[in-house]
């Protein structure tokens, strides 16, 4: 039996991309049952850790955005401003 799968991609990719994506779908053609499994599963995990570094990436982007600290030039002003956070809260 012979089978095609045609691939549409979902967001811009480079020329590079798509050709190394046909490449990989090339030799996927010819392994066995359990290599494409582990190769799937393989690929899941490679997503999964792209996807906590993007989440990652936005947290640290919207902080920097939004610092919600002090700066201090010396220990004596960190220390001051602790004490500041304290007073406010009582």
């Amino acid at each position: 039996m012979t089978l095609s799968a045609s691939v549409c991609y979902t967001k811009p990719m480079s020329e590079e991309a798509v050709v190394i994506i046909n490449h990989i779908n090339e030799m996927l053609i010819d392994m066995s049952e359990k290599s494409l499994n582990e190769i799937s599963n393989y690929v899941i995990s490679l997503r999964k850790k792209e996807q906590r570094h993007d989440a990652f990436v936005r947290r640290l982007s919207e902080i920097e955005a939004n610092p919600d600290y002090i700066e201090c030039t010396s220990i004596e002003e960190a220390m001051q401003a602790i004490y500041n956070i304290q007073d406010d809260e009582e």
